[in-house]
């Protein structure tokens, strides 16, 4: 018995290893810095993924909640958003993405070959702007 649950246990974890491999970011956006319930939304290409949300800065991490993951797959995809989720037909660049902060409207292409990773910082508070960063390895926050 002790052997079949040990066997069980292997085939498992070796199943979750696997899916886990599978399973990398094709994209991400934080919202990071200096947000104070501020209204965000976000388009992905045809895709309307934050609407009116409001949103505020971690103090300590200069991260917000407002973190979007979108995975790619042979033919479909994922955009999460903390624990929820969107299914997507499979996202292809050129990535185009709309921000809307408090009402003011900031698009942006993506090139994917300057990286993956994009972080969004509040700059102005009353013209309500926005610094872009673009990074090949994902944001660090402590």
């Amino acid at each position: 018995m002790k052997k079949y649950i040990l066997y069980v246990f292997f085939i498992i974890t070796a199943f979750n290893a696997k899916s886990q491999e599978n399973e990398t970011v094709f994209f991400q956006i934080d919202f990071q810095d200096f947000f104070v319930k501020d209204t965000i939304c976000l388009s992905i290409n045809q895709y309307s993924i934050i609407n009116n949300k409001v949103v505020t800065s971690d103090f300590s991490t200069g991260l917000t909640d407002a973190v979007v993951r979108v995975y790619r797959y042979k033919r479909s995809g994922l955009i999460t958003i903390g624990d929820d989720s969107i299914k997507i037909k499979r996202i292809s660049p050129p990535i185009k993405i709309k921000v809307s902060l408090n009402g003011r409207l900031i698009k942006y292409k993506i090139n994917l070959e300057q990286g993956r990773y994009i972080g969004l910082s509040k700059i102005n508070r009353v013209k309500n702007e926005l610094d872009f960063y673009q990074s090949k390895n994902p944001f660090e926050y402590e």
